[in-house]
């Protein structure tokens, strides 16, 4: 799942609505809002764009991850940097997504405010999905050590369940 923030839901509905996009979930709180897209619509993966108050300030307000994140931080990983979502088909995929998401793509790329989303050939017999992401860690040589010793490390990706995790 690829889950975005937005400061309006107002024009990503209508955007929504005029490229015949069904909603999987749709539910209003007072300080959130969630809208997931019907992947057999999007394509990829469950691509879902949310408003959060207070969600400008990237140590703020999540609701689903509950009142207390913060608490569960740590020192190590201090953000994500991009989203792969591969498949057998690329380019129409990302112009998909870029229609979405009203962003151009770049070099089979979507731009976002603070992450990239990369779209590639799908070569890992998993199909159409998230396939990896790219995340910013706080000490490269402690988490290539860490997922070393427990045999999940090449080179600078550390895979996880079948996701791969780049690390930068």
């Amino acid at each position: 799942m690829v889950i975005l923030q937005c400061d309006e839901h107002g024009p990503v509905k209508k955007r929504v609505a005029d490229l015949g996009i069904r909603k999987a979930l749709e539910h209003d709180e007072d300080n959130y809002n969630i809208m997931q897209l019907h992947p057999a619509d999007t394509g990829g993966s469950f691509l879902e764009i949310d408003v959060q108050a207070g969600g400008d300030d990237l140590d703020g307000p999540w609701m689903p991850a509950g009142p207390k994140w913060q608490d569960a931080k740590t020192d190590v990983v201090r953000g994500f940097r991009a989203a792969e979502i591969q498949s057998p088909d690329p380019a129409p995929l990302a112009a998909r997504w870029g229609e979405i998401l009203d962003r151009p793509v770049k070099g089979g790329s979507i731009d976002l405010d603070n992450v990239t989303i990369r779209f590639v050939e799908a070569t890992d017999g998993r199909g159409e999905g998230l396939g990896g992401v790219d995340i910013a860690v706080a000490d490269r040589d402690r988490v290539k050590k860490a997922a070393s010793d427990r045999g999940v490390l090449d080179n600078d990706v550390v895979m996880i369940a079948g996701t791969r995790f780049r690390i930068v």
